[in-house]
Formats: C-alpha cells, sequence, structure tokens
C-alpha cells in the first residue's frame, strides 16, 4: 500500500505525512540521483581536455571516450533488471538505493583515481563499477517517487524529479570545462564530490522513509518467507507483463523529463508522448540542416526546443507503469524499462564511434552527419512505436493508459475501492492474476 493511500485513509490531522512532508522526501529524492547526472557526461565534457592530459589524439582517441559510457552502459542491460528485483524481493528499498549509491561513489572516486595518475584502464573500472549503481538508483528512484506521490501529483512529481536531475546533466556541460582549467582532476574530484552530496541525500531519504513509515502503519504485516522457488517465479513474471508495458520499454530505447503538473491534469499522455517525438524529428532535422547548411538555425534555439520535446515525453512516459503493474512488480517493472534503454545506451555510442572512425567518414562532414541521422531515425521509431501503443492500449487495457486526466483519478478511486474490498489486493493483481490465467 502506497503512503499516499494510508494517508488517505487516515484521520485528517497534521503528522508527518502531510503535504509539507511529502515535498521534503521530494527534496532528497531529487537530490538522489544528481552527482550521477552530473558525472555521467564528463567524458562528454571534457573530451579535449582529456585528449591532453592523456597525451593528444592518437592516445586518447574519440571511441576511446564513447567506450566510458559503453562501460556504463552495457551491464546495465541486466543488471538494472535485477536492481528492480533486488528492490522488490531481497534489500528493500531503503538498503537497495544505499546499496546503490555506494556502488556510484566508489565507482567515480576510481574514475577520479585512474584520471589522477593518467590511467585509462582504471577510468574504464571506475566507470563500470559507476554503471552497477546509476542506472539501478533511478530504478530506486522511481520507486520512492510513486510510493510517496499518487493521484494528482505523480506527473508532476516524476517531472521535478527528472528535471532536477537534468540540471546536474546540463550544468555539468558549462562548469566542468570552467573547472578543468585549474586541473583537469580538479574538475573530475569535483564531480566526486556532488557524488558525495548525493550519498548524504541518499541516507536522509532512507531516515525519514522509515520516520514515514513508522508513523503511517501501526505495526508491521507478518510477513512470511519466500522460497527460492517463490523468489525464481516472481522474477520470471517479469515476462508476463502486459504486451503494451514492453511497448512502454522499446519506446524508452530511443529517447528517455515539466509537463508534469498538465498531464496530470489533461491527461492524454500517449498523445503528448507523440508529439513529443515529432518534436525530437524536428530537432535532430535542425541539427542536420545546420550540418549540411541547408539552412541556418541557431543552435541554442535547436536545443530549447529539444529540451521541451525531451521534458515531454519524460514526463509522459515514466508515470505510465503504475497503471498497469502491480504494486509489488513495479520495481521489477521499472528495471527492465531502464535495462532496455540501456541497451540502446550501450550499442548506440560504438556504432557512431566505429562510423565516425571509419575510412571515408572520418575527417568528412558525414563524421557529424549520419550520427544526426541515427538521432532522426530513432525519433521516428519512437513516435511509430508510440502509435502502436495508443493502438494496444485501446484494444488491450481499455484505454487505461491514455485516458484523461479526469478518468486518470477515477481510475485510482475505483483501484483503491476494489484493492480495499479485496483486502489488501490491489486491481492490477486482479488483472494480472486473469492475464496470467
Amino acid at each position: 500500500m502506497k503512503y499516499s493511500e494510508i494517508e488517505s485513509q487516515a484521520p485528517q490531522k497534521k503528522s508527518c505525512l502531510d503535504v509539507a512532508y511529502r515535498w521534503i522526501i521530494l527534496l532528497f529524492i531529487m537530490w538522489l540521483t544528481f552527482g550521477s547526472y552530473w558525472v555521467f557526461d564528463t567524458p562528454g565534457a571534457l573530451f579535449k581536455q582529456l585528449q591532453v592530459w592523456f597525451g593528444g589524439p592518437d592516445k586518447y582517441t574519440s571511441a576511446d571516450n564513447l567506450n566510458l559510457y559503453s562501460v556504463y552502459s552495457y551491464p546495465n542491460t541486466i543488471l538494472c533488471f535485477f536492481g528492480g528485483f533486488i528492490i522488490d524481493r531481497l534489500t528493500g528499498l531503503r538498503m537497495g538505493a544505499l546499496l546503490f549509491c555506494s556502488f556510484i561513489l566508489l565507482g567515480e572516486l576510481m574514475f577520479a583515481v585512474g584520471i589522477q595518475v593518467q590511467q585509462y584502464y582504471v577510468c574504464l573500472v571506475g566507470r563500470f563499477i559507476f554503471g552497477l549503481g546509476g542506472e539501478s538508483l533511478t530504478v530506486a528512484q522511481n520507486n520512492f517517487t510513486a510510493r510517496w506521490f499518487d493521484g494528482p501529483q505523480l506527473a508532476l512529481a516524476f517531472g521535478l524529479v527528472l528535471s532536477f536531475a537534468r540540471i546536474g546533466s546540463s550544468v555539468n556541460f558549462a562548469v566542468t570545462p570552467f573547472l578543468a582549467k585549474v586541473s583537469v582532476p580538479f574538475a573530475v574530484w569535483f564531480g566526486a564530490g556532488t557524488c558525495l552530496i548525493s550519498f548524504s541525500a541518499c541516507i536522509l531519504l532512507a531516515v525519514f522513509d522509515k520516520a514515514g513509515e513508522r508513523r503511517a502503519v501501526n505495526k508491521d504485516e507478518p510477513k512470511e518467507k519466500e522460497t527460492f522457488a517463490q523468489i525464481l517465479l516472481s522474477l520470471l513474471q517479469v515476462f508476463k507483463f502486459p504486451i503494451a508495458t514492453w511497448f512502454i520499454y522499446f519506446i524508452c530505447v530511443f529517447f528517455y523529463v515539466a509537463f508534469g503538473y498538465m498531464i496530470d491534469k489533461m491527461g492524454k499522455a500517449l498523445y503528448w508522448m507523440l508529439w513529443s517525438c515529432f518534436m525530437l524529428v524536428v530537432a535532430h532535422m535542425g541539427f542536420l540542416g545546420n550540418a549540411n547548411e541547408w539552412f541556418e538555425i541557431h543552435p541554442i534555439v535547436i536545443m530549447v526546443w529539444l529540451g521541451i520535446g525531451y521534458s515531454m515525453f519524460a514526463a509522459s512516459i515514466w508515470p505510465l507503469l503504475p497503471f498497469i503493474i502491480a504494486p509489488k512488480h513495479l520495481g521489477t517493472a521499472y528495471g527492465a524499462m531502464t535495462a532496455i534503454q540501456n541497451a540502446g545506451l550501450a550499442v548506440l555510442p560504438q556504432i557512431i564511434g566505429a562510423l565516425q572512425g571509419a575510412d571515408g567518414i572520418k575527417g568528412t562532414t558525414w563524421q557529424y552527419t549520419i550520427p544526426i541521422m541515427i538521432f532522426v531515425a530513432c525519433a521516428g521509431v519512437a513516435a511509430g512505436l508510440t502509435v502502436l501503443l495508443i493502438v494496444l492500449d485501446n484494444t488491450t487495457t481499455n484505454g487505461n493508459l491514455n485516458a484523461s486526466g479526469e478518468l486518470r483519478q477515477e481510475l485510482k478511486r475505483v483501484m483503491q475501492e476494489e484493492s480495499a474490498a479485496a483486502g489488501g489486493m490491489s486491481i492490477n493483481d486482479t488483472e494480472e492474476k486473469s492475464l496470467l490465467n
């Protein structure tokens, strides 16, 4: 049961579960991934500086730089899926978040040491360890958000969380090169400091989450110890998720944040997603036109347009899973969603790096044109998958994913009523059993 549901059933009085307490919780949730988003793009922000630091373009190539991204993403095609499972069945949300946040801090510290001593392979190992926690921490963050926010605030909360994380990523590109003027290691160690701040926020979030849980529930319900077979069976349930769920996952491969409030009020999340895909196509076509001198649009204008489309898409897609996935499987579902996203993030940089270094392409305008064409194609595929998801939503989930704002709230009310009537079983559990049968 979510804390927001517990609060609605409790007497209406001031407590630590009131609105102010939940927004304090949101503040810690927002800081949870700030550090990881800051340091994730450090190789991109410092590419030229790293080339000089490691001895020149021949000793530190574009492919070497992109490998720092791939070594992060490859393990996450599997690990963040298991990260969701670990949260759901083994460690619990708080301990899972602390575990993954520890990996991030340890990995970034090792990456900083590798930069300090100019050892590229130490940097690779650090990025790999960083990747063990990076996307799984996002899964934990999504679970915290879904736990504390429901109904009209859910999409808004997701939008705020994702937007704040992206502030870390975007500010990194502006601040880190400036810090590198002092020295490249100084800029990287500064990034490690942001990870330490996020780790501190994770500790505080765990404390506040536990305090809120104690106040929300008089006593814990007894839990039966699960056997290995039961745990394995639970893990395999991911293959029986509704087909619409898998379309949400595969759309995420192509695009990954605050239209949350508008989507909460107006609904029709899938239409917002489709429109955002078209916006991303237009943005990348703008870059393509500039690269080939077909026309000239200021890059800032294109980036603003791209950012609006990106924010719209993320605020639309992340809150969808709770409408079709049972709460007890939500961590695993978000893990699978993030895993498929990372498959794209792992493969595409290496494809692009190989193409940019190929004979006949390296040193020509094709070195920049081909990646942009790939991005346009990805946005087009995402748009096509969204159209298919709209069709599937109408035929398999009664239009729940694309419901209006009022209908979304009505669905939540019905889910809570049926959950109470079934003795705590949610409507998603009921639908899941019918699907499994």
